[in-house]
């Protein structure tokens, strides 16, 4: 009976052993097929940079992210960007493998460990973090690593799995802040499991330690800020990590604080409308009906562990809902994680049900007593049971898979291939000068460029520099009536409903979204989508790819349209019907869209030919349905205020030329007693540089300062009047110097309670000039970067003194 006994727990390991392997190999294989070739969109660029060059990333810094980076580097396969990408998908495979280890640990079946387990891989947020180099998958591995190191140490009494999930918890925070969000968890459960471990000098030493050490991996980021790295994005940006506020904003996230715990009371219903929609798309509603059911179990059976699993559950949504930023669906990731979990409890109390017509089977029953068919029936069952996380990875699998996506690779091969030797580039967007950028410094592509950041309203100024030594190109455009142009925004122009209201019925009309056209959204918008019948809502979703094969006034839902955060590939054939409508489609059409998170670009094709207008938004053309001719072909910006745009450079060979000498002469506002109101349009006429579009209540003064021009007549002093508030991410109140003429008339400080401020200031009568004056807004009081919105301005008035 001893040799049957140990044969039998021998048998049980090397089960729960092939079975663990089996999951971490099925997922990381998974994540290997749909695994992103080269570089992928958002900040993944920036991050296979980085380690590559030993830079320095955007705030909070991620040190461990970055030498955990290196080493993967060193992999002998791929290119760079490659093994990056490679790393998400180690990291997601490995968080997988510790869910399995954690269900089988509490729960003791290793089916349905491997089916929580597999649920949680294929889930679409980690699947999406999983094929491209991003710091996520390796805070959700901290995390589930942590989870089941503290259940070991509970039911073993052995320190040393308290120092190891005290350790791992540590250095976690090396790699992502958001992992202070299980410290409520964590505490809970040493308090639940043992509270003298908060007394025991030993732990507490060895947790100071630890906490040192994870620690001292941001000093990082002044020993190699001092160093001058050729990639610094803290200097670029007005954040200097060497200094001890540099440093301490640095870490802390200063330009976010603003937007943690942002999010008002009477908006949060809505966010819970959000999350309960990227919940489905995670692990459809079989398995958050799992989820929910195995809370209830979870609390019948080990009501400890529900509160442990809840805390952590809670920590993470209660920052995720009322964080304001435009990434938000990847911070749900770990309550993803608690609810695979969770979601076991169900499984394994179906299971039971089904093998024994009972929830509790006793036992003796269960080792000595099965029977050949019960136990292939059991088998059986355990294999059902894996038909769940099957069906979700077949259906998240299109939306993940970024095996064929050379989007950013092919852009950047266009844009290098048609620049002259010795170009200057001048750099915006986040995205995209990430990319260029690592072609150049890490895929050594053509070292001949210089590269510099800039955001347009300082293009004109730093092109100064270069107008009569070097080629001067920019990695931006903007699109009008058919044009490609570097442009200055006039702030005018029609929006998608009045685009899409304007099209006559029964024409064909295509669709596709580049970059972030999902963010201003109106419902007015969504509306006239739907008159080409199309039926989704992209204002609860984001920056994600949407495209459309339409036929105006056809049914909502009834034409062919995909919408997601994986490119959507659209095809209807010449002579087949438009979807469920009855109109044959006269040409053959295709249509491509990858919004910001899915490669940022988009395509439509008719007969072979692109005839998108390209640019930030939404594509629109419009098809005669008899001759399949383009009636139409624009875009319409729908992340910015609707705009149109004044010429300053041509569009050429896929380059942006910057015209020579290219200026801009404002027209000048005239002393009339009225007000100027900064919301208004028409008021861009008097503005030079340094403004943003107008808003229902005024516009934001960017950068550094912000400008506009003034007829006064001579003779009398004048009075300035102001209306001003602070920028909504500023942590300290800004300062405002205002200079006429070049003259200093006040440096106001703008208390940043977010109530507008007025001020009176008096305009000299020797400092007025004919013909015209220049009234100008120099920002200061903190770390000011290019792109913060510092102070906002309603309306201003000239008025002459009494």
């Amino acid at each position: 009976m001893r040799t049957r006994a140990i044969l039998s727990e021998y048998s049980d390991r090397l089960k729960h052993w092939a079975l663990g392997t089996l999951t971490f190999g099925a997922a990381l294989l998974v994540y290997i097929k749909t695994l992103s070739p080269t570089v992928a969109g958002v900040d993944s660029a920036e991050w296979q940079l980085i380690s590559t060059v030993w830079g320095i990333p955007h705030i909070t810094g991620y040190p461990l992210y970055i030498i955990l980076g290196r080493a993967f580097i060193a992999l002998p396969f791929g290119t760079v960007a490659y093994r990056m990408n490679f790393m998400s998908a180690f990291f997601a495979a490995a968080a997988v493998l510790y869910v399995y280890l954690i269900v089988r640990h509490l729960l003791k079946d290793n089916p349905v460990a491997m089916t929580s387990a597999l649920l949680f891989a294929f889930s679409e947020t980690l699947w999406s973090q999983a094929v491209i180099a991003e710091v996520y998958t390796l805070s959700a591995f901290f995390l589930a690593a942590v989870i089941y190191y503290l259940l070991l140490w509970r039911d073993t009494k052995s320190s040393r799995w308290f120092y190891l999930a005290v350790g791992l918890y540590a250095l976690s925070f090396g790699n992502h802040l958001m992992m202070i969000n299980f410290l409520p968890a964590m505490a809970a459960f040493v308090l639940m499991t043992d509270y003298k471990a908060f007394f025991d000098w030993r732990k507490v030493l060895v947790t100071a330690l630890f906490i040192a050490i994870g620690a001292s991996l941001y000093l990082y980021l002044p020993i190699r800020s001092a160093q001058r790295p050729i990639f610094d994005w803290g200097r670029e940006w007005g954040y200097v990590p060497e200094t001890w506020k540099g440093f301490k904003d640095y870490i802390s996230g200063a330009m976010f604080k603003r937007r943690m715990f942002a999010i008002p009371e009477a908006r949060i219903p809505d966010r819970i409308i959000m999350y309960w929609n990227f919940l489905k798309d995670q692990f459809t509603l079989v398995g958050v009906a799992a989820a929910l059911l195995g809370a209830w179990e979870c609390f019948k059976s080990n009501l400890r562990i529900l509160v442990f699993l809840a805390l952590a559950y809670l920590g993470n949504l209660a920052f995720a809902l009322t964080y304001d930023i435009f990434d938000i669906f990847v911070y749900f990731i770990p309550s993803y994680l608690i609810l695979s979990i969770l979601a076991a409890y169900a499984l394994l109390e179906i299971k039971r049900v089904l093998v024994w017509g009972r929830s509790d089977p006793d036992a003796e029953i269960l080792q000595e007593g099965r029977s050949f068919l019960r136990a292939a029936w059991a088998t059986l069952v355990s294999l059902l049971l894996l038909a769940l996380p099957i069906f979700e990875g077949r259906i998240n699998y299109y939306k993940n898979d970024r095996s064929r996506d050379h989007a950013l690779h092919n852009y950047a091969q266009a844009f290098y291939k048609g620049l002259d030797k010795g170009a200057v580039v001048l750099l915006t967007g986040w995205e995209k000068q990430c990319t260029l950028r690592y072609f150049q410094y890490v895929e050594k592509w053509r070292p001949d460029v210089l590269l510099e950041f800039a955001w347009k309203p300082y293009w004109p100024g730093r092109a100064k520099k270069y107008l009569d030594s070097r080629p001067i190109f920019l990695n931006d455009y903007d699109a009008t009536v058919g044009k490609r142009i570097l442009a200055r925004r006039e702030d005018l122009g029609p929006s998608l409903a009045e685009v899409l209201g304007a099209i006559p019925e029964g024409k064909i009309v295509l669709l596709a979204v580049e970059d972030d056209a999902s963010r201003r959204l109106r419902a007015e918008d969504v509306a006239q989508i739907r008159t080409p019948g199309g039926k989704f809502d992209l204002r609860w979703k984001w920056q994600q790819a949407h495209a459309l094969i339409g036929v105006k006034g056809a049914p909502p839902g009834s034409v062919p349209e995909g919408m997601g955060p994986r490119p959507v590939y659209l095809r209807v054939k010449k002579g087949q019907y438009i979807g469920k409508t009855k109109v044959p489609a006269p040409v053959d059409i295709r249509v491509w869209s990858a919004g910001f998170d899915a490669g940022n670009y988009g395509a439509i094709i008719v007969n072979g030919k692109n005839v998108a207008v390209q640019g930030t938004g939404y594509h629109v053309v419009v098809l005669d349905p008899k001759t399949g001719k383009v009636e139409k072909s624009l875009v319409v910006n729908t992340n910015d205020p609707p705009a149109r745009y004044r010429v300053l450079g041509l569009y050429e060979d896929g380059i942006l030329r910057l015209a020579r000498a290219a200026g801009r002469q404002a027209e000048h506002y005239e002393l009339t007693g009225e007000t100027i109101d900064l919301s208004r349009a028409d008021a861009r006429r008097f503005l030079l540089e340094g403004w943003e579009g107008p808003e229902d209540w005024g516009r934001w003064g960017l950068g550094a300062e912000s400008r506009l021009l003034v007829r006064l007549p001579e003779g009398p002093p004048y009075t300035l009047s102001l209306k001003v508030k602070a920028g909504d991410d500023l942590g300290f109140p800004p300062t405002v110097k205002v200079y006429f003429n070049d003259q200093l008339l006040e440096e106001l400080e703008i208390p940043i309670t977010g109530d507008w401020q007025t001020y009176r200031l008096k305009i000299p009568a020797a400092l007025v000039q004919a013909p015209l004056s220049t009234l100008r807004f120099v920002y200061g009081g903190g770390p000011i970067s290019e792109r913060k919105k510092v102070v906002g301005f309603a309306h201003m008035k000239f008025e002459k003194s009494p």
